[in-house]
């Protein structure tokens, strides 16, 4: 890959990253834990039910939820998904 093109590449990834992060502090703790425990540490839902107390299907319900709202945040901020 040419430099200029490995730059630019670097450069909208770490966009990426910022615009992602910029979502989840904007979450409260205990969704932010939610999505964190399914994506980043590959928990399971069931897992993540008994952490927060919730049924399966709520949690499910919750990281749709969110999934929808990182979409749109992403899709206004110009990202082409």
């Amino acid at each position: 890959m040419p430099l200029t093109r490995y730059v630019f590449f670097r450069a909208n990834e770490m966009r990426s990253v910022l615009s992602i992060d910029t979502f989840l502090d904007r979450l409260s703790p205990k969704k932010r834990s939610i999505f964190v425990s399914r994506y980043w540490y590959t928990d399971s839902i069931s897992e993540i039910a008994v952490r927060h107390n919730m049924s399966d299907g709520a949690v499910s319900m919750t990281l749709n939820r969110i999934r929808l709202k990182l979409h749109n945040y992403l899709l206004e901020r110009g990202f082409e998904l």
